[in-house]
Order: C-alpha cells, then sequence, then structure tokens
C-alpha cells in the first residue's frame, strides 16, 4: 500500500481532498514527491486537479465527470 493511502486511512479520511493538515496537497510530501511527479509527466496526468475539484465540488460530482469523460483521472492539458 502506498504512504497517501496509508496517511487516509490512518487519518480516516477518503482522500487527500479530506485533509486537514494539508490546504495545498503539494505541500504533503507523501503525496508530492519525485515518484509522482515522474508519472505525472509520463502519463501526462495532473492528480493535483482531481484534488481540487474534489475540494471544490465534491466526490460524487467528480465521479460523474469522470464518468461522463470516460477517464479514471484530468490529464495535466485538459
Amino acid at each position: 500500500m502506498c504512504k497517501v493511502r496509508k496517511c487516509n486511512i490512518a487519518n480516516e479520511i477518503r482522500s487527500c481532498a479530506d485533509c486537514k493538515e494539508y490546504q495545498i496537497v503539494n505541500d504533503c510530501p507523501k503525496y508530492n514527491n519525485f515518484a509522482a511527479k515522474a508519472f505525472g509527466i509520463v502519463f501526462n496526468t495532473d492528480r493535483r486537479k482531481g484534488i481540487a475539484y474534489i475540494k471544490l465540488e465534491g466526490y460524487a460530482p467528480y465521479a460523474q465527470k469522470m464518468a461522463t469523460m470516460d477517464k479514471v483521472c484530468l490529464k495535466r492539458k485538459d
């Protein structure tokens, strides 16, 4: 299990969108690490956009948006 998921479970939150310690997800060293940055570049994804969307709109609207777009994550250039 990855460090981010372990943290979510330990803090009893659904995702980083619910984190009370870091209001800006990129400030979290578990979330914003070299491997995550590399995956983002290689797969052209932006996890931060997803977290920001969930914080603003909620989980259900995010899930609906992803289903409508037929994607599992937001792209860097969407």
